[in-house]
């Protein structure tokens, strides 16, 4: 028995003990630099020593435990071991470097190590040229390529294509597009025939693995199904602005402004209505889509024709106690444009200039330059001129100077429509106001070789500005949540219907996020959360179908409205934009929707363990909520595996390299290690205890935490994009 307890404890103390090694390099990164994080931790000896000590000691256990254990959750554990083994072939063996290509220059027969050194290749390499590919009439990059040409010794030369997530293999040497220059390009290079495959068929072997476990009826999961049932039905039969007196600055009405607002603009490098890029203006300087009840087209029409009557509207909020001190207003307040001027000139200069670290008054030195932008029309990039026919499309401003070699006919046109428009507006002419601004969209649409939004995409996003925020439906989701306390069975039946249509609801607005932005809405913070919103409020609906799981589908429905209201807080990313050419692969969306569905999972066990812990947890009730803890943990670890591993396949297509101890991977390895500690509940019974396993579960949900949102705030890496 001694010997038992001390395999155990080492197989366990071993793995504690990596896991706080590994919080601590991501401190050490953040304070030293990365090459000190990998000198000092990640690749040190002591650090590949408890690796493989900790590997030795889990296999021992295991196979001290063998005899107890099914053939799927056998397999779980020898996956993970190969998939760690794949990882220190890859350590050992496996070969990484770049190497620079440059048009007209000698072929390249070797590459630079990353370690230092050169190390040959079996074939040579030459740039016959490199490309971007943009989006459709904007010059924002969709992808970067490169048309290099392979001589392997024999006459016979053959050209061949790579670009971002479409790599080129040779031989087991692996090139990925890195970085690109007009007449070079720059390649990763890979060489690991050994440890990609068995990596590789780790991550199979845990797919099929997971799917046996959920599969047989002798694994805990489907244990703790069974035994659910009736503590959950016991649990479930015992539970239930003030008015401006001021008149609003002057604008163009209403209609008119409706109008200009589907006028194409290029905006945040993609082609818009102008009400998107007009919201957008209002969220960054402003912090709402409206002001005193004029609609964000009306606010950029009044800049744009009244700045007189404008200039001295507190329209642009200050955040951070040095603009708040320099402007003379209260933290948090809000600034007119005059506000920020005195004779002596612009205010903010030279603090800004003094004080580059200090991002909030770095922000409002943005805000006054958006404003002074729409002021004097430099933001609205509404004339289209094609460059080349392959080429990018470029978009001119009010204020650019239109170029010499374009027909007459267009050069009169775009420098005079404004102030047309202007006198139009100024005469209070609406009509014809309206009839210059419909010209102008006929101008747009008439240029040669520029690729403009469907009709049908735009109506889509001037829906989806109307209806796309995430603030009601988040509420909506807290007050069923709510309401799922109530005893009555008609309110429960109310709260499935209700919920039902906020799942409705919510998909029809990723839908028309998704056909705005032509790719799943999966691309950054604001999205993300979007998606667990949507995720939590979809699994409430399931979770509603199964009687048992009545708790779980009330705690979804407080991590949906919760998710949605944080997304309604990170503005920034709210307007739809152009997927990053790195992240234009399809395995991005199952990565991001595996683990998003995990936390969502993770967020509503925390949330069932605090209720356990309010009322109790060895109470029946408390008991019956822990079980269903314990029940919804499996699922929950599970994706989050696959989603990180499915990360890994992902980041090996785009990056050569499948673990780069980017702190957002180290740190989501971390809750999969501190989430998977209460499923040995055999192995430690004190985490059978539903007080223990509760805490426990409350207090892990820090980690899923820090992964999401610090890492994001308090450290960086890779994924500071998210």
């Amino acid at each position: 028995m001694t010997d038992s307890h001390t395999l155990r404890n080492l197989a366990f103390g071993s793995a504690g003990f990596l896991t706080l090694s590994l919080m601590t390099a991501t401190v050490v990164e953040r304070l030293a630099g990365s090459e000190a994080a990998f000198t000092a931790i990640y690749h040190s000896p002591w650090m590949i020593a408890l690796w493989a000590v900790s590997a030795a000691c889990s296999l021992a256990w295991l196979l001290a435990r063998r005899r107890g254990m099914s053939v799927a959750t056998m397999g779980l554990h020898l996956s993970l071991l190969l998939i760690l083994a794949g990882a220190g072939i890859t350590y050992v063996w496996g070969k990484q470097g770049k190497v620079t290509l440059v048009c007209g220059e000698p072929p390249a027969d070797g590459f630079t190590l990353d370690e230092g050194g050169h190390e040959p290749l079996p074939f040579s390499l030459s740039l016959d040229h490199s490309e971007i590919e943009y989006y459709p009439g904007t010059s924002s990059p969709m992808d970067y390529a490169s048309v290099v040409v392979v001589n392997d010794g024999s006459a016979a030369q053959s050209r061949r294509r790579l670009s971002m997530n479409n790599i080129l293999e040779l031989r087991g040497y692996r090139f990925y597009q890195t970085s690109l220059a007009p007449d070079s390009s720059t390649l990763s290079v890979s060489y690991d025939p050994w440890g990609i495959g068995v990596t590789y068929a780790g991550y199979i072997s845990l797919v099929l693995s997971m799917t046996g476990f959920f599969m047989s009826h002798k694994s805990r999961f489907r244990q703790l199904l069974r035994r659910s049932a009736p503590l959950l039905l016991l649990l479930f039969s015992e539970t239930a602005s003030a008015a401006v007196s001021a008149p609003p600055p002057q604008t163009v009405p209403r209609a008119l402004a409706a109008r200009l607002g589907k006028v194409y603009v290029y905006w945040g490098d993609r082609v818009m209505p102008l009400q998107t890029m007009a919201r957008d203006f209002c969220l960054k300087v402003n912090g709402s889509t409206s002001y005193r009840g004029l609609t964000a087209e009306q606010v950029v029409a009044g800049w744009l024709f009244y700045y007189d009557s404008w200039k001295n509207e507190p329209f642009i909020k200050v955040e951070g106690e040095e603009a708040s001190r320099l402007l003379g207003v209260d933290g948090g307040g809000y600034a007119s444009i005059k506000d920020f001027y005195t004779t002596r000139g612009y205010r903010l200069e030279h603090a800004v200039a003094d004080d580059l670290a200090d991002r909030k008054l770095r922000d409002t030195d943005s805000q006054v330059a958006l404003v002074t932008m729409v002021c004097t029309g430099s933001a609205f990039r509404v004339f289209p001129v094609a460059v080349s026919h392959d080429g990018p499309v470029e978009w001119l401003s009010f204020a650019d100077r239109p170029p010499a070699d374009i027909d007459g006919e267009d050069y009169i046109f775009m420098t005079t429509v404004l102030d047309r428009i202007s006198r139009e507006v100024a005469a209070r002419q609406w009509k014809n106001a309206d009839d210059e601004i419909s010209r102008l969209r006929d101008f747009q649409s008439s240029i040669p070789g520029v690729t403009l939004p469907s009709a049908s995409r735009i109506e889509a996003e001037l829906l989806y500005n109307r209806y796309g925020s995430p603030l009601w439906p988040g509420l909506v989701a807290l007050m069923l949540a709510v309401a799922g306390f109530l005893p009555s069975s008609r309110c429960r039946r109310a709260c499935f219907l209700l919920t039902v249509g906020l799942f409705v609801w919510v998909s029809m607005l990723m839908g028309l996020r998704w056909y705005v932005g032509g790719h799943v809405p999966l691309s950054n913070g604001y999205e993300t959360m979007l998606l667990m919103g949507w995720l939590s409020i979809g699994a409430a609906v399931g979770f509603f179908q199964a009687r048992r799981f009545g708790p779980a589908a009330y705690a979804s429905l407080a991590v949906g409205g919760l998710s949605l209201l944080v997304a309604m807080m990170g503005r920034g990313g709210a307007t739809v934009s152009h997927l990053m050419p790195v992240l234009a692969s399809p395995l991005l969306s199952i990565h991001v929707l595996l683990v998003m569905a995990s936390y969502a999972l993770l967020a509503a066990i925390a949330i069932l363990s605090g209720v356990a812990l309010g009322v109790g947890a060895s109470t029946p009730r408390g008991s019956a909520v822990a079980r269903l803890c314990a029940l919804l943990l499996y699922p929950g670890v599970f994706l989050l595996a696959a989603g990180i591993f499915v990360g890994a396949v992902w980041a090996n297509q785009s990056w050569g390299r499948y673990w780069g101890w980017d702190p957002k991977e180290t740190w989501a390895l971390v809750t999969l290690l501190v989430y998977a500690f209460p499923l040995h509940g055999s192995s430690f019974p004190l985490l059978r205890r539903p007080r223990v396993l509760c805490l426990y579960l409350l207090l892990a949900f820090l980690s899923v935490l820090m992964t999401y949102f610090g890492v994001n705030h308090l450290l960086s890496g890779l994924h500071s994009y998210a």
